[in-house]
C-alpha cells in the first residue's frame, strides 16, 4: 500500500541535503489524465495554428520537446503516434480530439498506437534513419529529451512560442530549457504541458488489522520503508492469517514505473549523477557513495520479500491487477 509520495514530511535521511528541494513527479490518475490529453492537446493545436510548422512533440514528466522532421509521402496530411492507453475511454478521447482538429483544420491525421516501450524503440529508430511522424505523444522521464536537445536534434522554441510563454508557469519552463552541446547554449526545447508526482496510498483498513494507525506511520526516509517492510507486514500476514499479503508495492521490472520510483531514492540520498546543465557526475566518489545507497535501498524492499515475487516483470497498475493486496504502495 505504498507508492512513492509527493509528501514534505518524508524527509530523505540523506547524508547532506540537496543544494534546491527537489519536486518529485507527481502520478496523476487516469481519470484526469483522460479529460488533460484532449485539452493538452487542444493547447497544442492553438500553437501550431499560430506557428505554421511541422513538429514532433514529446511529453515527459513534466517537460514536452519538439523536433523537426522531413515530411516523405503518406495517405494523411499528418502521422501521429501515441501510447495505447490503458483503457478504452483513454484511446478514445485521443481519437475525438483529432476528429475535431481534422475538421476544424481540414487535414487529415493518422493516428497509431504503440505500448510505451513499442513507441520509444520506435522513435530510436526514426532518429537513426528511419521514418518519423509529424507528432508524437508520451509519457517520459526528461532524460531522452535533454539527450537529444545536447545532441541538436530538436528545435528551439523561443520564437515559435513567443507571446503563448505567458501561459505556462515560468519555473516550469526553465525546466525546458537544456543545453545543446553543439551550439554550447542553451534554449527553449520544450512546453510544460502536465506534471506528474510519486504519491502513497495506504490500505487504513489493513493497517488497522495490524495494529497500526496513521499516527505510527514514522516521517523520516528510511524508517518510513522499514515499517512497511519489517513491522506492518508480519503483523498484518499473522492477523488475517495469510502469506500473500505484501507491505510494499514497488516495481522491480525495465518498466518506466521502475525508473519513477527508483528516482524518488536518488534524490532522497542527493544522488542524482546527471547537473541540471548536462554534466555527467557519477565518476564523483560522493554521488557513487550515495547512487549505491541509494540502489541499495529500493532493491532491499525485494530482497526481503516486502514487495510481490511479480515486482520483477510488470508495472505498478500491472503489478496490483495481477497480484494480492499490499499494504502501501
Amino acid at each position: 500500500m505504498s507508492e512513492d509520495v509527493h509528501n514534505d514530511e518524508l524527509a530523505a535521511d540523506a547524508p547532506a541535503p540537496p543544494p534546491e528541494p527537489v519536486v518529485p513527479p507527481t502520478v496523476v490518475p487516469r481519470w484526469i489524465q483522460l479529460v488533460g490529453l484532449p485539452l493538452g492537446l487542444l493547447a497544442i493545436y492553438a500553437i501550431l495554428k499560430a506557428a505554421g510548422v511541422i513538429v514532433l512533440i514529446f511529453v515527459t514528466a513534466a517537460v514536452t520537446a519538439l523536433i523537426l522532421t522531413p515530411v516523405g509521402t503518406r495517405a494523411a496530411d499528418l502521422v501521429v503516434w501515441w501510447p495505447e492507453g490503458y483503457y478504452a475511454e483513454e484511446d478514445a478521447a485521443v481519437r475525438e480530439t483529432i476528429a475535431a482538429f481534422e475538421q476544424d483544420s481540414g487535414k487529415t491525421v493518422e493516428v497509431v498506437f504503440y505500448s510505451d516501450q513499442e513507441l520509444l524503440d520506435r522513435i530510436a529508430a526514426g532518429l537513426e534513419g528511419g521514418q518519423l511522424p509529424d507528432f508524437v505523444f508520451g509519457f517520459w522521464r526528461p532524460n531522452y529529451i535533454q539527450r537529444w536537445a545536447l545532441e541538436d536534434r530538436l528545435v528551439d522554441l523561443t520564437d515559435t512560442i513567443g507571446h503563448f510563454s505567458d501561459l505556462f508557469d515560468p519555473k516550469q519552463l526553465d525546466r525546458a530549457v537544456l543545453l545543446n552541446a553543439s551550439t554550447g547554449h542553451k534554449a527553449l526545447y520544450g512546453l510544460p504541458l502536465g506534471q506528474i508526482s510519486n504519491y502513497v496510498h495506504v490500505w487504513k483498513s489493513l493497517l488497522e488489522q495490524a495494529g497500526f494507525s496513521l499516527d505510527d506511520i514514522p516521517k523520516e526516509w528510511e524508517p518510513f520503508w522499514s515499517f512497511w517492510c519489517d513491522e506492518v507486514q508480519p503483523a498484518v500476514r499473522t492477523g488475517l492469517g495469510r502469506e500473500d499479503i505484501w507491505g510494499i508495492g514497488r516495481p522491480m521490472s525495465v518498466a518506466n514505473d521502475t525508473t519513477f520510483q527508483f528516482f524518488q531514492f536518488v534524490y532522497a540520498y542527493d544522488a542524482d549523477y546527471v547537473t541540471r546543465d548536462g554534466k555527467l557526475v557519477i565518476d564523483d566518489p560522493e554521488i557513487r557513495r550515495r547512487l549505491v545507497k541509494a540502489v541499495d535501498s529500493y532493491t532491499a524492499i525485494y530482497r526481503k520479500g516486502c514487495t510481490p515475487p511479480d515486482s520483477v516483470t510488470g508495472t505498478i497498475e500491472a503489478t496490483i491487477r495481477r497480484s494480492s493486496p499490499r499494504l502501501s504502495s
